[in-house]
């Protein structure tokens, strides 16, 4: 039901801006590849399970640069006993987190989400922390 009703709210949109049912087409199926394909990359570098339980965390992020260029909110979330939490973080830099907020002793890896690869916490561009087992 909400697929069918996402589905008539894009034609919608797209037709009130003129364009035609093969463009609408076109543009779906790139929206929908490049969905596909980052949704395949985040499992596959998160590899975490529980994610279901992560709930927004924004005490964990003590300095939040947010507040004064919303282009460089960080995303924190965590689930509620502190076993699992990711931070994403747009510009990439290192992010001054509360860490008594988790779990003691939790692994973390560090990730690009446009590639999936590893990166370094300091890098110049986006990056996702994902803490957990």
């Amino acid at each position: 039901m909400a697929d069918a009703l996402g589905r008539c709210a894009f034609r919608r949109i797209f037709r009130e801006g003129g364009f035609t049912n093969c463009s609408v087409r076109k543009a779906r199926h790139s929206i929908d590849r490049a969905a596909r394909s980052s949704a395949a990359r985040l499992r596959q570098t998160t590899r975490c399970t529980g994610w279901w339980r992560l709930r927004p965390c924004p005490e964990m992020v003590m300095d939040q640069p947010g507040l004064a260029d919303p282009n460089r909110f960080i995303l924190a979330v965590r689930s509620e006993d502190g076993d699992l939490a990711l931070v994403y973080l747009p510009e990439g830099g290192e992010p001054m987190l509360r860490l008594e907020l988790l779990r003691p002793g939790l692994q973390h890896r560090v990730f690009d989400p446009a590639t999936g690869a590893p990166a370094e916490i300091s890098g110049p561009s986006d990056r996702v922390i994902i803490f957990g087992d």
